[in-house]
C-alpha cells in the first residue's frame, strides 16, 4: 500500500540555546507549535515544528522544517492530504526534534534533556 506522503528530509531553521541562573520562569508543559501546508499543486508539503523548553539551567528554542512529497494517487481530497501531512508529517518529524535537543544538551552537560513523546492527534485537535 502506498503512503499518502513520503518524507524527503528536514532542516534546522534555527536553534537558540542559553545557560543561565535558576531564577527564570519555567515552561509549564512541553507543547510544540506545529504548522503545515502544501504547495499550490499539492505535490510538496512542509511541516514546521517550533519547540521552546525552559529548565532552571537552560533555555532551548528550536525550529525545524520537514519536507514531504505528496502522493496524488492516494487521494485528490485536499483536506485529507493536509490532514495526513499535519498528523503523519508531525509524527515523523518530532523524533528528529527530540534527537537534536538530546544531542545538543548532552554536549553541554551530563544531564541530557529528553523531550517527552507527544500525542500529535491530541495536540492538533486542541489547536
Amino acid at each position: 500500500m502506498e503512503s499518502p506522503i513520503t518524507f524527503k528530509g528536514y532542516k534546522i531553521n534555527n536553534i537558540q540555546y542559553e545557560t543561565r541562573d535558576s531564577d527564570i520562569e519555567l515552561t509549564e508543559d512541553y507543547k510544540p507549535e506545529i504548522e503545515f501546508g502544501a504547495d499550490d499543486k499539492f505535490e510538496k508539503g512542509t511541516v514546521q515544528i517550533i519547540s521552546v523548553l525552559n529548565t532552571p539551567e537552560r533555555q532551548i528554542t528550536i525550529n525545524v522544517s520537514g519536507f514531504f512529497d505528496i502522493n496524488k494517487n492516494y487521494t485528490d481530497d485536499k483536506d485529507e492530504i493536509l490532514s495526513f501531512l499535519g498528523l503523519n508529517g508531525s509524527a515523523i518529524l518530532l523524533p528528529y526534534v527530540r534527537a537534536i535537543v538530546s544531542m545538543l544538551t548532552t554536549l553541554d552537560s551530563n544531564q541530557a534533556i529528553v523531550l517527552p513523546t507527544i500525542n500529535v492527534m491530541d495536540l492538533l485537535n486542541k489547536e
